[in-house]
């Protein structure tokens, strides 16, 4: 299908800055590809009845439809996907059943014309929503933070597989420097951190960070830009990164009309001057009417998809579906403040790290997305590979398949003959929840925010979900916000970011 309008929001590579994120939002949830339609049944690993084709849709049936979107008398896009009936009007944005009902009862070949006016689509323009926003974030280059940390006496375990020694020096896998036991009683660890002064830990491509001091309480470090500026493309805009005594500076030079992401506000740039921009929250559509035709193409019945790894999940728990992209920083980010929650209520809590159903970071996230597919579906070890994944990265799947205990010659099997069958599960799991990108959060098949990331956060919400709290929800876990990327350090950043 032809897209007839250049202005159509599209799906665009995060910012390499989390503070000041840059991202393309695509606000109908109209140009997601169309999903492919699970048709291969794996003995064994995947579960779920086939279904012969509906002879009329109903609510929770999935269909293929062709669909063109129109506001105010101007084709916007035209294109086909796959919807799910119930949850139609949120898949275009909007907060309506009318789609829905318009199409229940449509056989396969059989359109429909749903119109709108400006109340029902995208709302009232509200001229108060255009905000005056400075083009220029600051992040302090120092940061003190506690020498000792506190740990609960099960995550001390889980990361060492021993009971703590007074005294002794443990040198936790990718992290910056080592630590050292000082206390514990039956619950709890206390820790020492152990660096040295002028040890350097890589941030990214053009930051690092660098420890300045450290006393009996505090560590000093210093966040260092390897270059005195550097301009980072992106394609809402570029973003001009330098540094003075005291901070490091991200000035964004935004490209007018373009619907972009800062900090937790999704808008248009309307104009800028040096040191503002006019940024306009309102919906690009607020205002204008809308008509919707739609074409069904292919009904499918509703239907329980189950994986193998979902077959023991725990019935009336909490469950917490992540959908990342395994090379997206963001994602990572997230999966790091996952992971110690899972430890915790593993028995207790259903968690599931799902994928993206597009990548943004080539051939690599690809091949690593049916890796890790193939050793959550196939194997036992997924949690210990992740784990050991997001803290050494690209280069590390084999030695990380090996000290998981992992067969690499059946996982390669599996990527080549398996993978696509297990992922049109999580395709068309996307589909469902209207998933946009890297990371999103479904706790009870209900998208929610997390943020911080950190694995204080992630407890936090999964164990409001339960209708009786068990006695691990009063562990107390770390509140740092994880690091983007690789490796497990901090974050200062205070707004979310993410790919797509």
């Amino acid at each position: 299908m032809e897209n007839t309008d250049s202005n159509v929001p599209q799906m665009i590579p995060e910012s390499k800055e989390a503070k000041l994120n840059v991202n393309k939002i695509d606000w109908l949830k109209v140009s997601i590809a169309a999903v492919v339609i699970i048709a291969i049944i794996i003995a064994g690993y995947m579960i779920f009845a086939k279904s012969a084709s509906a002879s009329v849709l109903k609510s929770g049936d999935s269909a293929n439809m062709e669909f063109t979107f129109i506001v105010d008398g101007k084709t916007v896009v035209s294109n086909e996907s796959t919807f799910k009936v119930g949850s139609m009007g949120s898949q275009f944005g909007m907060d309506s059943k009318k789609i829905d009902d318009a199409v229940t009862g449509l056989k396969n070949g059989e359109s429909v014309t749903v119109k709108f006016n400006s109340s029902e689509a995208y709302g009232a323009y509200d001229p108060s929503l255009i905000q005056i926003l400075n083009r220029t974030e600051v992040m302090p280059k120092f940061e003190e933070i506690n020498r000792t940390i506190e740990i609960t006496s099960s995550v001390f375990s889980q990361a060492f597989n021993e009971a703590p020694v007074l005294n002794k020096i443990y040198s936790p896998t990718g992290a910056p420097w080592d630590y050292k036991v000082v206390s514990f009683t039956n619950s709890s660890v206390v820790m020492s951190q152990e660096p040295t002064v002028g040890k350097v830990i890589p941030l990214n491509d053009f930051m690092y960070v660098k420890v300045v001091s450290i006393t009996s309480d505090m560590i000093k470090t210093e966040r260092v830009l390897n270059e005195e500026s550097k301009v980072v493309e992106s394609p809402t805009g570029n973003v001009t990164i330098y540094s003075d005594a005291e901070n490091i500076y991200f000035k964004l030079t935004p490209i007018i009309n373009e619907t972009i992401t800062l900090g937790t506000s999704i808008g248009t740039v309307l104009s800028f001057t040096e040191t503002s921009m006019v940024f306009d929250t309102n919906n690009p559509y607020a205002g204008k009417t809308v008509e919707l035709v739609l074409k069904v193409l292919d009904i499918k019945s509703s239907k329980t998809v189950t994986l193998g790894s979902d077959a023991n999940a725990i019935k009336g728990a909490p469950t917490l579906e992540v959908f990342v992209m395994s090379y997206c920083p963001y994602g990572l980010q997230m999966e790091k403040g996952v992971i110690p929650a899972y430890e915790l209520l593993k028995g207790k809590a259903n968690f599931k790290i799902r994928f993206v159903s597009y990548v943004l970071h080539g051939q690599k996230e690809t091949d690593e997305n049916n890796r890790q597919i193939c050793i959550r579906e196939e194997t036992k070890q997924f949690w210990p590979y992740l784990q050991c994944f997001v803290d050494k990265g690209q280069g590390s799947e084999s030695q990380c398949m090996k000290d998981s205990g992992i067969d690499e010659a059946k996982i390669t099997d599996c990527m080549t003959n398996r993978a696509e069958g297990y992922m049109a599960v999580d395709k068309e799991l996307n589909t469902q929840y209207g998933v946009q990108g890297s990371p999103t959060n479904v706790l009870d098949g209900k998208e929610v925010q997390i943020y911080p990331r950190s694995p204080q956060d992630v407890l936090n919400a999964v164990c409001n979900a339960f209708t009786t709290k068990p006695t691990e929800c009063s562990t107390k876990l770390d509140t740092a916000n994880p690091s983007a990327g690789f490796g497990f350090g901090t974050s200062t950043a205070t707004s979310a970011a993410s790919c797509g």
